[in-house]
């Protein structure tokens, strides 16, 4: 996480199903709203269901069995990444093969940028990216995991909307 406290955006309820209120533990995943698509965070008791969690190297890290590692380098990397110019910023987007993309005053809008280029190949069917269909066969019901923070945007959260969407959005 980047510094900044994120808690669980799950709701607690009691055995009858009447709702107490909004969980408040630290998340450690992000899981999609089934009904807009949207990612939200999930504390360590809630992440159940296809998630995104945050690869670590820390001691005693084990990545869980069924998780699939999507980070950089692999074949459902972003391709997109992000340069400090300086570690206070400006930051830069840029392509694997360093062509300059976009400059922007913070990591967290650079990462969005990533993010939505990210998308949007996917959606125009560039022959270098995985193609949607592809993506909800090998990735369907699966835990992704990368090295982003859980608290920031993914391109994880593009390729778990495409594994899991319902039949009548798949291209």
């Amino acid at each position: 996480m980047t510094g900044r406290f994120t808690a669980c955006h799950e709701t607690e309820t009691d055995a009858d199903g009447v709702i107490l209120g909004a969980c408040a533990e630290a998340a450690i995943a992000r899981r999609l709203d089934p009904d807009g698509g949207r990612p939200y965070p999930v504390c360590a008791r809630h992440a159940v269901g296809p998630l995104r969690i945050q690869q670590r190297r820390t001691k005693d890290w084990r990545k869980p069995a069924a998780a699939v590692a999507v980070g950089r380098g692999g074949r459902w990397g972003n391709p997109y990444r992000i340069v400090a110019v300086r570690p206070s910023g400006p930051f830069d987007v840029v392509r694997d093969a360093g062509i300059f993309i976009a400059q922007t005053t913070s990591v967290e809008s650079a990462r969005d940028i990533a993010v939505q280029r990210y998308r949007r190949a996917i959606e125009s069917g560039f022959e270098t990216f995985p193609r949607p269909d592809t993506i909800r066969t090998a990735l369907a019901g699966k835990t992704l995991m990368c090295w982003c923070p859980i608290s920031g945007a993914c391109h994880a959260d593009v390729l778990l909307k495409y594994a899991n969407a319902p039949d009548d959005e798949g291209r």
